[in-house]
């Protein structure tokens, strides 16, 4: 076997089509791992909605976009927003009206308003997102004051755009739209600037003893552009944004069409022998 590669998954969208993993998903990561390559999953979610079946199967997972980091059963980082920022923040999205969930390593957060906005919008996607009544069996009601520490906002019916909503919050955030099917044209999610996924795979890679020419990275979000930009090997899937297609090496179908076998083929991750 050539040198030890290690592989970043995005999840949804990448991994999982709405309605769930596809099976050769499953066998791809184990054929990967049976070569000799490590292989982790790289997603905005929260712990709380990564199922164990899933981390299971994966030698590793970041969550929170970066901000969580667990590593052969060991976390190794978890990042939340300052009590001070984590205030300024919930501030600003009830000044301006907006619904959201706070995501934490221990769970999802919302105000009382807040999860019966959830549940109608869970009314629209149930359907055609099959982890919609995970995310609402994990919330838990709080009054924000003082908010629970958290390392994720998400937020949907929003008077402006994310981006927007997260300058008006400070230079310490930054916000894009969101992956997930909300039907709103202003859904999206607040992280603190300085965390991204590639620096959960820079972390995971030095651990490894790897570099990050030897990272394969696959995503299809706007969230997974710094994953991409940093790894030796990039893939987008196939309809995923302009900007974030301008960093791939190789464009896959998505895991209704079992993109991440082509993927992994793609980076030499299936042994020949």
């Amino acid at each position: 076997m050539d040198r030890m590669k290690a592989a970043f998954l995005d999840y949804d969208g990448t991994f999982a089509a709405p309605s769930g993993v596809p099976p050769e998903h499953v066998e791809a990561v184990h054929a990967a791992q049976s070569a000799g390559h490590r292989v982790f999953l790289c997603t905005g979610r929260p712990r709380p909605l990564i199922t164990d079946a899933l981390v299971s199967l994966f030698d590793g997972v970041i969550g929170l976009a970066g901000g969580y980091i667990e590593l052969d059963g060991r976390v190794l980082t978890d990042t939340v927003f300052s009590p001070e920022l984590a205030a300024t923040t919930v501030s600003v999205l009830d000044e301006h009206g907006v619904h959201y969930t706070l995501e934490a390593s221990d769970g999802l957060y919302a105000s009382a308003p807040g999860l019966d906005a959830l549940r109608a919008i869970g009314g629209l996607v149930g359907p055609t997102f099959s982890d919609f009544p995970i995310i609402l069996r994990t919330l838990r009601v709080s009054d924000m004051t003082p908010p629970p520490p958290f390392g994720k906002v998400v937020c949907w019916q929003a008077p402006m755009a994310t981006r927007d909503l997260a300058g008006r919050i400070g230079p310490d955030v930054t916000g894009l739209p969101s992956s997930l099917p909300w039907h709103d044209g202003h859904a999206g999610e607040i992280f603190l600037a300085a965390v991204t996924k590639a620096v959960g795979m820079r972390t995971v890679t030095e651990r490894l003893g790897l570099t990050l020419a030897d990272a394969v990275a696959v995503g299809d979000g706007h969230n997974d552009i710094e994953m991409l930009q940093e790894a030796g090997t990039a893939v987008a899937i196939a309809g995923a944004p302009a900007a974030l297609l301008a960093h791939a090496d190789h464009v896959v179908p998505g895991p209704e069409r079992a993109g991440i076998v082509a993927a992994f083929e793609l980076a030499g991750l299936f042994d020949r022998a």
